[in-house]
């Protein structure tokens, strides 16, 4: 059995990060905008002295955002992915992840630990660190944002 935290992300699909890597959850937190940073992650927010970029997936009208600040271990980076609602513990049992398939994950896939079925889904357990590294946002900006122009 593992224990985990799932999370609707915006633009709707579960997500889920194990346990040791959640360092904090901020409700209606302040987003500060990056100018020409890529559209996934164009805001960042301050926490206890330290800038995290937040992974953003859909758009936000305003800068305000639920977010869960990640970290994968003491010496990697901490980031935040915006979030619809406060996250949820689960626990998974060897059971849940028969049938996952990584496949039905979309851009999540890339950044996977592993994955367990949930209300008939197929759910990525996703490293946080991975987040972080510019092919993910950039796979990730273009799948949100197919149509957007690229310099």
């Amino acid at each position: 059995m593992l224990n985990v935290w799932l999370v609707r992300a915006r633009g709707g699909r579960d997500v889920a990060f194990a346990d040791v890597s959640l360092k904090e959850y901020v409700a209606d937190a302040t987003l500060l905008p990056v100018p020409l940073a890529p559209p996934s992650c164009k805001h960042v927010l301050e926490w206890q002295g330290v800038l995290a970029p937040v992974f953003q997936v859909g758009r936000n009208a305003n800068n305000l955002a639920h977010v869960l600040l990640l970290q994968a271990g003491e010496e990697a980076p901490l980031i935040g992915l915006a979030i619809r609602s406060a996250p949820q513990r689960i626990t998974i049992k060897d059971d849940d992840v028969e049938g996952f398939q990584p496949s039905r994950c979309g851009f999540w896939k890339d950044v996977l630990l592993s994955g367990f079925v949930h209300e008939g889904e197929s759910v990525p357990i996703v490293d946080p660190a991975l987040m972080c590294d510019a092919r993910f946002v950039s796979l990730a900006d273009r799948a949100l944002y197919p149509t957007r122009n690229r310099a």
